[in-house]
């Protein structure tokens, strides 16, 4: 089905607003009833009570749309409360958006798609109306080159060969090539490839609709749908803003049935890990019916973790199931929900992953209450496990948490908060709002306590990520798939923990007030954890705790104690063990930073003698240079550091300390001569 017949198309520039959209209606074989699904929260509470009608008048107010767009959304009453409490206020574009999504299609299909709908509605800003369109004039110098190209037959691979040959055959100026894009349109208007053109939203979501509506091949043995989209929370429905090309979609759905020759059905896990479109001219300059960033040129040419996750995540997002890439250190993986076929709960994964969900950088895209672990997969984690508490708790704890935020009599805030916490403990910024009311260390620990208490799910053990290099060829690991779970628990207690006894304990530290009951209070909680084997991570037990010893016990023993700490450190040798022992050294040496700076520096001059004097420092990487034992060198790097506070006064020393570390380097060796031979 192409996309120009599912909408209203105003000439090429997609799809009229003003207009009535044409409708997609359901396959005849389907039948949907109107979905009553879930009921409207209702509180016995007159303020929560009067605090929810007065957001419906006002949102009512603020968008004011059809009374038809008002019952549909009574109607839902799913739909009408997270509209209403996505975001609070509800932004008038919201429901716009929304209205706007249901137009498009049949009212069979807006009933069954609602929470869909929902999903896609709530964003920041309009739905794109919008298809993209071709060039159609490119800038003269561009049109001089491809035209030349035309007429002389010279292919895009011989003209990036010879460039300044083709500008000068061509009769264009060096100077007029300047604009980045150049060689690009270039390639585009000669037709070496076809341009990578986004539909509008709206034509994305009702072409895969279409293909949601459409029945399995008979004769196939793939499943189908590949995530139950109609069945799915809103929350859980909000990915579907990147627009899939409409060749591209249609690639998909042919690929999945296994419609392709040559291709495997089924879903796109992983592909070639290559820099062949990158870095082969014959490759990255060859005519295609495909654009060079497409998914079939992906399959066709290859690519490292930005080109191969995509692959992975769009191919997905275009038959229905919410994907989308997400960043890794150096790195870029993909993440997506799913559903236990044989539970029935949701779950959340990460594909092609090399690090831990501490520094997944990707988010639910459904709008926090309370601004806490910004722009983090754990608060995937959180909603997956909401979720599996069910939309209705959602609902009810996300108005209660509203109405809290609201409340300025600090005893009626926390009272509130905790009510919706009760119902959904996994609103993670609520405690991050309850911490912030925290006035000392006993209550900090005791807040903590709570939250692990209402966190912690007793089948689910504390997730250790493998770490592997951001050039890792998932191919050799069997294609990179993901981990896709339903109970995290402990990944969310163990990171809300993390985040949380570091803001608050931070915060009652910057008091200056109370801190050794403080730091008393810290020791006890770290203990707390380390028995549950749910352990704070070094910036809290080595970090945090070591800034709160600076300014209970003052710098002479804390320098002491970091002495113990290293040399402890480097007793350790298995190399696993080590590499911990060392990175939670590193932390505690970071608080020397805040000490008296010569205090520091002579301290790290005696532990640097110490240590070169306790073994080898330097050992040789796989080409045989020598790099420096990473404890030694953290020690070094420290007294350098407080030479550089010293200013003119740490000069001299600082010169002398960057000798001795260079004289202390063994020898590179060098290279064995060539053999020879008769």
């Amino acid at each position: 089905m192409r996309f120009a017949s599912l909408c209203l198309i105003s000439g090429l520039a997609g799809f009229a607003p003003a207009a009535e959209p044409a409708r997609l209606a359901a396959a005849p074989s389907v039948v949907v009833a109107p979905s009553a699904a879930g009921k409207f929260p209702a509180f016995a509470d007159p303020a929560v009570k009067a605090f929810v009608a007065e957001a419906d008048a006002a949102a009512r107010k603020a968008a004011p749309l059809t009374p038809e767009f008002w019952a549909w959304v009574d109607a839902h009453p799913d739909v009408h409360a997270g509209l209403l409490f996505a975001r609070h206020p509800m932004p008038a574009q919201s429901a716009q958006n929304l209205d706007t999504l249901r137009r498009a299609l049949s009212p069979a299909l807006a009933d069954k798609y609602a929470q869909l709908l929902l999903g896609v509605a709530i964003r920041d800003g309009a739905l794109r109306l919008e298809a993209e369109t071709p060039v159609r004039d490119y800038p003269p110098a561009v049109a001089k080159v491809a035209a030349w190209m035309r007429t002389s037959g010279t292919s895009y691979l011989q003209v990036m060969a010879g460039q300044e040959a083709a500008l000068k055959a061509a009769g264009v100026n060096v100077a007029e090539t300047k604009d980045r894009a150049f060689w690009g349109q270039v390639a585009l208007a000669s037709g070496t490839y076809p341009p990578r053109l986004a539909p509008s939203d709206v034509q994305f979501l009702v072409w895969m609709i279409s293909k949601l509506e459409t029945p399995a091949p008979a004769e196939a043995k793939q499943p189908w749908p590949i995530f139950p989209t109609a069945q799915a929370p809103w929350p859980l429905l909000t990915w579907f803003k990147a627009a899939v090309p409409e060749r591209e979609c249609e690639w998909v759905w042919e690929r999945y049935w296994g419609r392709i020759p040559g291709q495997p059905a089924g879903i796109i896990g992983y592909g070639r890990y290559s820099w062949d479109y990158d870095r082969v001219p014959e490759v990255k300059y060859k005519a295609s019916a495909w654009h060079p960033g497409s998914l079939p040129r992906i399959w066709e040419d290859g690519g490292v973790c930005g080109r191969l996750s995509t692959m992975a995540d769009t191919f997905r997002r275009a038959l229905g199931q919410p994907a989308r890439g997400t960043g890794q250190p150096g790195h870029r993986a993909f993440v997506h929900y799913g559903r236990d076929p044989k539970s029935g709960r949701w779950t959340f994964g990460v594909g092609q992953s090399i690090a831990g969900l501490e520094v997944t950088t990707t988010g639910p895209d459904v709008p926090a209450l309370h601004p806490f672990i910004e722009n983090r997969a754990v608060n995937c984690v959180a909603l997956v496990q909401a979720m599996n508490l069910g939309l209705e708790r959602f609902h009810r704890g996300r108005i209660l948490g509203w109405f809290a935020l609201g409340q300025t009599d600090a005893a009626r805030r926390e009272r509130y908060l905790r009510q919706a916490l009760a119902l959904n403990p996994y609103e993670l910024g609520l405690w991050k709002a309850l911490g912030d009311g925290v006035a000392d260390g006993p209550a900090a620990a005791r807040l903590l306590a709570e939250m692990d208490q209402a966190l912690l799910t007793p089948n689910a053990a504390l997730e250790v990520a493998k770490r592997l290099s951001a050039d890792t060829d998932f191919a050799s690991l069997g294609g990179g798939q993901s981990d896709a779970k339903a109970d995290r628990g402990a990944t969310v207690a163990k990171l809300a923990g993390d985040a949380l006894a570091g803001q608050v304990f931070g915060r009652l530290l910057a008091s200056g007030r109370g801190l050794a009951e403080a730091r008393a209070a810290l020791r006890a909680e770290l203990a707390r954890r380390e028995a549950l084997k749910v352990p704070y991570d070094a910036a809290i037990a080595e970090n945090l705790l070591g800034r709160y010893d600076l300014q209970v016990d003052g710098v002479a023993r804390v320098l002491a104690a970091a002495h113990d700490a290293v040399l402890a450190a480097d007793g350790v040798k298995p190399a696993k063990p080590r590499a911990a022992a060392v990175d939670r050294v590193v932390e505690r040496l970071r608080v020397l930073g805040e000490a008296d700076a010569k205090l520091v520096s002579d301290w790290a001059a005696g532990v640097v003698k110490e240590l070169a004097s306790a073994g080898p420092r330097w050992l040789p990487d796989k080409k045989g240079v020598p790099q420096a034992e990473p404890l030694y060198a953290e020690v070094h790097a420290l007294r350098l550091r407080a030479l550089r506070k010293l200013g003119k006064a740490g000069k001299p020393a600082l010169a002398e300390a960057v000798r001795e570390y260079e004289l202390s380097k063994p020898p590179i060796p060098a290279p064995a001569p060539a053999a020879t031979g008769k």
